[in-house]
């Protein structure tokens, strides 16, 4: 063999190699691509177990290694709102039986525990409707219709202020104003006792007797062991059992 045909198997050998080189390359390329898709895949399929599963491990490694409960705050927090919403209740409970002072003092004991309650919020401007303002010895009727009014324009949903309103109704003399909006009361909150109790009281003050035994027969279904709904019921002997 001479030296040129030598040189012709040498190159011929070179290229194959360089050829070979090319497709290990492109092999690895299409290995490397096809296993990064594999695993963007695998993270889409099973992301959300692999959040989960990571911040459990999180709260874990947090609780043993530094002592910490992560779910204690949010205990807290729950027990925060159930407390205040006890509270405000009671705030609404002591504002249909007419004790703003009380009523005001459990609004406030409810926001000090959630100080984002708005019904604890609007209860204390319930309770002060009738609360004489600082240095002043007794509340303008003027000034509690005008409170009243407002409020029921804000809030027409609450039965406490058609309540309220037909309260301020009645101690100006307006029995028939009284009872129409405490029937409102009624209408939003067909479970208020107190709204039916009142409701009766005035029908029952403006000659309307058999109206006011079916609403204080309705109070006292709602509840039975309501002392006030039983002696209206036992006043008019009516069935407080039914």
């Amino acid at each position: 063999m001479d030296k040129g045909e030598l040189l012709i198997r040498i190159e011929k050998l070179e290229q194959e190699i360089i050829e070979l080189k090319n497709r290990q390359t492109e092999s690895k390329k299409k290995e490397k691509k096809n296993w990064t898709r594999k695993s963007v895949d695998f993270l889409l399929k099973y992301w959300s177990l692999i959040s989960f599963l990571s911040a459990l491990g999180i709260i874990f490694y947090v609780q043993f290694a530094f002592g910490v409960d992560y779910f204690e705050s949010y205990r807290n927090i729950a027990d925060s709102k159930s407390l205040s919403a006890f509270y405000t209740e009671l705030g609404d409970s002591l504002v249909r039986r007419e004790r703003w002072d009380a009523a005001e003092d459990a609004y406030r004991q409810a926001l000090e525990y959630d100080k984002y309650n708005t019904r604890a919020s609007l209860g204390i401007a319930k309770s002060q409707i009738f609360q004489p303002a600082l240095g002043e010895t007794y509340v303008d009727n003027d000034v509690v219709n005008t409170k009243l009014d407002f409020l029921i324009t804000q809030f027409p949903t609450d039965a406490d202020l058609y309540l309220l309103k037909g309260y301020s109704l009645y101690n100006s003399g307006d029995r028939t104003g009284a009872i129409k909006f405490v029937t409102r009361a009624t209408q939003i909150n067909p479970e208020c006792v107190g709204c039916f109790i009142s409701l009766g009281f005035y029908q029952q003050q403006n000659g309307d007797i058999d109206l006011a035994k079916e609403s204080f027969q309705t109070a006292v279904s709602l509840d039975t062991n309501n002392l006030l709904a039983s002696f209206w019921c036992k006043r008019h002997r009516l069935n407080i059992n039914n």
